[in-house]
C-alpha cells in the first residue's frame, strides 16, 4: 500500500515526530500521524484522485484535501531536512577511480504537465522543443553513489539545463564547502558543455565517432558508465512514485514540495533501507524517456498528416471552384 516493509514504515514514522499534528486555526482532519503518513506515502506512489482514494479509504474528498495540503508541505520540509540537507552536509562522499577528480553528478529531468491556460507566449515558456511537450524541469546533484544532495525544481520547461545550473551555481559551491576532502569537479552529460565553467565541470567530448579519437571514445565511455547512477536515482523516483513518474495534475504551487518529498524518500530507501540504486532503475528511466519520445514522434507524425490532409482538402476544394468558374 505505501512501498515499504513495516520495520522501514516503523522508521519513518519515528522520523517524522509531531510534524502531522495540527497546530493552529481551521477545521482540523481527524486522522492519526500514523493513517495520514501511511495515505501520504500511498497517494506519492499511486497517485489516486481523491474520489477513488476515498471510495477505497473512507475518507471523503474534502478530508483528503485538507490532509494533504498540510500534510504534503509539513513532510517535504522535514524529511528533506532529515535526508537531503543533513546528509549533503556532514561527512566526505564517495569517489570513483574512472573518473578522477569528480565528486559530484548532475543531470536534469523533466515531467509532463497537461497545456497550460494563457496566451501563447504565457504556454511557451513550459513547452520544452527537445522533449515536444509541456513540462516542469528539475536538476538534482547526487554524489557518486546516486545519493541525491542539492536540488532544484520547479523550472518552466523551455529553460535550458546550463541556465539551471547558472542560476543555482553559489548553492553547488556552498554545498562544496562543506566537503573539503571531496573532489570539487562535477560530471554532466553534454548538455552542461560550457567554457565558463569547464574548470568546474568534467563533460563528453562533443562530435560524431568517425571525428573523435579512440583515446576520446573511450573516455566518453566511463563517463557514461558512472554518470548513468543519477539515471538510476530519476528511473527509481519516477518508478516509485506516479505523482513524479507521470503526468503532473496538481497546481503548480505544490509542486516543489512534491518533488522534493519524493527526492528525500528515495533517499532514505537508498541510505537507511540499504536498497542501492541498480541497474533495472537505470533501465526504467530508459525505457520511460524512450517511451516519451516516441510519443513525441508520434503526435508530430500525426501533426503532419492532419496539415497534408487539410493542404490536400484546400486544393480539391480549390480545383472544383475552378472547374465551376470554367
Amino acid at each position: 500500500f505505501c512501498g515499504f516493509n513495516a520495520d522501514e514504515f516503523g522508521h519513518l514514522l519515528g522520523i517524522s515526530g509531531n510534524i502531522f499534528i495540527w497546530k493552529g486555526r481551521g477545521r482540523k482532519p481527524n486522522v492519526s500521524s500514523k493513517d495520514t503518513l501511511l495515505l501520504l506515502l500511498h497517494y506519492l506512489r499511486r497517485y489516486p484522485k481523491f474520489d477513488s482514494l476515498g471510495q477505497g479509504t473512507g475518507f471523503s474528498v474534502s478530508t483528503l484535501e485538507r490532509l494533504f495540503n498540510r500534510a504534503i508541505p509539513a513532510a517535504s520540509e522535514w524529511f528533506f531536512q532529515k535526508f537531503v540537507t543533513n546528509y549533503a552536509v556532514n561527512g566526505d562522499l564517495p569517489t570513483d577511480p574512472n573518473v578522477p577528480g569528480v565528486g559530484y553528478i548532475v543531470d536534469a529531468t523533466v515531467q509532463r504537465i497537461n497545456a497550460p491556460s494563457g496566451t501563447f507566449e504565457e504556454k511557451k515558456q513550459f513547452y520544452s522543443g527537445k522533449h515536444g511537450f509541456y513540462c516542469l524541469k528539475s536538476q538534482v546533484i547526487t554524489d557518486m553513489k546516486g545519493v541525491a544532495l542539492h536540488v532544484v525544481t520547479n523550472i518552466d520547461g523551455a529553460v535550458h539545463d546550463l541556465e539551471v545550473f547558472k542560476e543555482s551555481i553559489q548553492d553547488i559551491q556552498f554545498l562544496m564547502d562543506h566537503h573539503p576532502n571531496t573532489p570539487k569537479k562535477i560530471l554532466a552529460d553534454k548538455g552542461y558543455v560550457s567554457r565558463e565553467y569547464a574548470e568546474l565541470l568534467t563533460t563528453p567530448h562533443k562530435g560524431q565517432t568517425i571525428t573523435l579519437s579512440r583515446s576520446q571514445l573511450n573516455e566518453n565511455q566511463r563517463m557514461g558508465k558512472v554518470r548513468v547512477i543519477i539515471e538510476n536515482f530519476f528511473g527509481r523516483m519516477k518508478n516509485r512514485y506516479a505523482i513524479i513518474g507521470s503526468t503532473y495534475r496538481n497546481d503548480r504551487d505544490s509542486y516543489s514540495a512534491i518533488f522534493r518529498l519524493c527526492v528525500a524518500l528515495t533517499n532514505f530507501e537508498i541510505i537507511y533501507c540499504k536498497h542501492a540504486l541498480r541497474k533495472n532503475d537505470g533501465d526504467f528511466y530508459s525505457k520511460f524517456t524512450t517511451h516519451e519520445v516516441m510519443e513525441m514522434k508520434k503526435r508530430s507524425l500525426e501533426k503532419q498528416a492532419r496539415v497534408q490532409e487539410e493542404r490536400q482538402n484546400i486544393e480539391s476544394r480549390q480545383t472544383l471552384t475552378d472547374d465551376e468558374q470554367e
